[in-house]
């Protein structure tokens, strides 16, 4: 699983707890890149609302990867992604709701693999600092540390698996555009937030 094209921004995680499920990974997802991801959302958009629902988002997942029928980590991508509750993933959110995916399957196989290898107990929802720190090379993260602190529960030296994906789905894409919404987002916040203020 090598990680690369970080945008980095603060990490806000759905609060879902999610298992990962050693059965339903499939070896080495590739991570599907935007003509391909939004031609594959165009084409399911049949009635061209601009959402798809998770009946459409499952067809076009199989479709994508054929090999991959992880329900776990669809039912979880799209849990994350329908942050509105409205049932739908936006046509903006699609490459965060793929990346999720690719990121549950692959980081499933990396820890389960670093756990064997170190005849260690896997706790399916959470990773302890010490996985964390052997898989940060392939994670390609500037402050692994950091980044594990960032998302620590209750300083008890483990995060949710759950949180892992949101942030490395959030954090690295190579949809360049969707960092431009990142930061017109954050300027919309800060100037409506400098707007109370003064008024």
């Amino acid at each position: 699983v090598e990680i690369t094209n970080s945008i980095y921004k603060p990490f806000t995680a759905p609060r879902v707890v999610l298992k990962r499920v050693k059965s339903f990974a499939v070896a080495d997802i590739r991570m599907i890149e935007k003509d391909e991801g939004l031609k594959k959302f165009d084409e399911l958009d049949n009635n061209e609302s601009g959402k798809l629902s998770l009946a459409e988002l499952w067809k076009g997942v199989i479709i994508l990867w054929k090999r991959l029928d992880n329900k776990p980590a669809i039912m979880a991508a799209f849990d994350a992604t329908d942050r509105s509750g409205d049932g739908h993933v936006q046509r903006h959110e699609f490459g965060y709701f793929l990346r999720f995916i690719y990121y549950h399957n692959n980081l499933s196989l990396l820890f389960d693999k670093l756990s064997k290898e170190e005849e260690e107990e896997s706790d399916d929802c959470c990773i302890s600092k010490n996985e964390f720190l052997q898989a940060s090379p392939k994670l390609n993260m500037d402050n692994p540390l950091m980044v594990f602190r960032s998302m620590e529960t209750n300083d008890g030296g483990k995060i949710l698996f759950n949180d892992l994906c949101d942030y490395m789905a959030a954090n690295f894409s190579t949809w360049s555009d969707e960092a431009d919404v990142a930061r017109i987002k954050a300027k919309v916040s800060n100037n409506n937030k400098n707007n109370q203020l003064k008024s």
